[in-house]
C-alpha cells in the first residue's frame, strides 16, 4: 500500500515539472494521463460548483425548503453536475480515455510479441471502431447528423433483405463488443508491466465519473441534506415524546387502578361517603312491618279486642260463677267465657285493645251486674 502510494506521489511530482514531459515513455505516459484525467474532472467541478453558486443555486433551495418543507425530495436538485458528467469536460476526459487506451495498447506491444501483441490490436481496433459507431448513432439520435428520409427509404427499398438482419446484427455487434473489451483488458490485466497501469486508469475515471459528481452534488445540496436531518431528528423527537407519553399514561392508569381500588375500600369500610353510608344503612334497617299487634301476636291467649268499651262495640266482664269466677266477652248479641278469672290472675290470659295493642289491665274489667 505505501509503495502504491508513493508511486501516485511521484507521477503527480513529475506531472509538474514540464520539461520531463519531453523525455517520457509510453509506460510515463500510460502511468501520468490517469493524472490529468483527475485533475480535469476536479477543475471541472470546482468550476460547476462556482456556476450553482453564481446562479442562485443555494437561494432557489431556501426557497423550495420554505415551500415543500425539511423533507421532501422536491428541494433536492441535480445542480451543474452535468458538467463534470458531459461538457467540454466530459469530452476532454472522453479523449484522454481514448489516448490511455492507445498508450497502453502501444506499451503492450512493445511488451509481448506474437499472438498476444496480434489480438491486443484487433480487439483495440475493433473497440475503436464500436466507439465510432456508437458516437454516429448517437449523433443521429440527437440530431447532430441528420439522414435523409428518402435515402433511407430507398436502401430498405433496394436492399429489403437489411430489415430481416436488423436483429441479427445488434446480437453480433453486442457480442463482438463484449468480447473485445475481454480480450483487450483481459490481456492487460494479464501482463505484469500493464496491470498497474490499467488499475490506476480505472481509479482515475471513478474518481472523475464517481466520486467529483458526488461530491459536487453533496456540496450543492448541503441545505436540503441539513433540512432534511433537522426534520429527521424533529421527527424521531415527536415520536419519542409520543411514546414517552403513553408510556406514562399507561403508567398512571395502572396506579390510578389501586389507587381507586384502595380508595373504593376505605370508601365502602369508613363510610365516609353520606351516599354510600345511607346505602350500608337502607340496607341494615329492618323492614318495616305493618302488621297489626293482633297479627304480630301468635299467641292464643292473648286477647284482642275490637272497639272495646265503645258504643256497639265489644265489652269484658268479670262474672261470679258458683263453679268459678271467669272473663266474659260480651258483642250485644251473644257472651261467651273467654277465660277463668283465676287464669287471667295469673297472666296466664292477657287482653289488649285491637287497634292500639295496648293492654287491658284486669283491674279496669268491671264485674257483670247479676239480673
Amino acid at each position: 500500500m505505501r509503495k502504491v502510494k508513493k508511486m501516485k506521489k511521484d507521477r503527480i511530482k513529475f506531472m509538474l515539472d514540464i520539461q520531463k514531459w519531453k523525455q517520457m515513455s509510453m509506460e510515463d505516459l500510460a502511468n501520468h494521463i490517469p493524472v490529468v484525467i483527475m485533475a480535469t474532472a476536479m477543475i471541472a467541478g470546482v468550476i460547476a460548483y462556482i456556476m450553482y453558486i453564481v446562479n442562485g443555486g443555494y437561494l432557489a433551495q431556501i426557497a423550495a425548503i420554505k415551500e415543500y418543507g425539511f423533507i421532501s425530495t422536491d428541494t433536492f436538485t441535480a445542480g451543474t453536475t452535468g458538467l463534470v458528467f458531459g461538457g467540454i469536460a466530459g469530452n476532454i476526459i472522453l479523449l484522454l480515455l481514448i489516448a490511455e487506451l492507445v498508450v497502453l495498447s502501444l506499451n503492450y506491444c512493445g511488451i509481448c510479441k506474437g499472438g498476444k501483441k496480434t489480438a491486443l490490436i484487433a480487439s483495440g481496433i475493433l473497440i475503436l471502431v464500436q466507439i465510432a459507431v456508437a458516437f454516429v448513432l448517437l449523433w443521429i439520435r440527437i440530431g447532430r447528423v441528420t439522414v435523409e428520409p428518402n435515402a433511407v427509404r430507398a436502401l430498405i427499398f433496394n436492399f429489403p433483405e437489411v430489415i430481416m438482419y436488423v436483429k441479427p446484427v445488434g446480437i453480433t455487434y453486442t457480442i463482438l463488443t463484449v468480447g473485445a473489451l475481454i480480450v483487450f483488458f483481459g490481456l492487460l490485466l494479464a501482463e505484469a508491466g500493464s496491470r498497474g497501469m490499467v488499475t490506476f486508469t480505472a481509479e482515475a475515471m471513478i474518481f472523475a465519473k464517481v466520486v467529483v459528481p458526488i461530491v459536487v452534488w453533496i456540496l450543492e445540496n448541503i441545505l436540503a441534506l441539513g433540512a432534511a436531518v433537522i426534520g429527521c431528528i424533529f421527527i424521531f423527537v415527536v415520536i419519542l415524546g409520543i411514546g414517552k407519553l403513553l408510556l406514562d399514561g399507561l403508567a398512571s392508569a395502572g396506579s390510578g387502578g389501586e389507587g381507586s381500588g384502595q380508595s373504593a375500600s376505605s370508601f365502602e369500610a369508613g363510610g365516609s361517603s353520606g351516599y354510600s353510608e345511607s346505602r350500608s344503612e337502607k340496607r341494615s334497617e329492618p323492614k318495616r312491618d305493618n302488621r297489626t299487634p293482633r297479627e304480630k301476636d301468635k299467641n292464643p291467649n292473648h286477647h284482642y279486642i275490637a272497639n272495646y268499651q265503645e258504643t256497639g262495640g265489644i265489652k269484658l266482664y268479670k262474672v261470679h260463677n258458683s263453679m268459678g269466677n271467669y272473663v266474659e266477652l260480651d258483642n250485644s248479641v251473644v257472651s261467651r267465657k273467654v277465660c277463668s278469672l283465676a287464669d287471667a290472675e295469673k297472666g296466664k290470659h292477657r287482653f289488649y285493645r285491637e287497634n292500639s295493642g295496648q293492654e287491658i289491665r284486669l283491674d279496669d274489667i268491671p264485674w257483670k251486674k247479676m239480673k
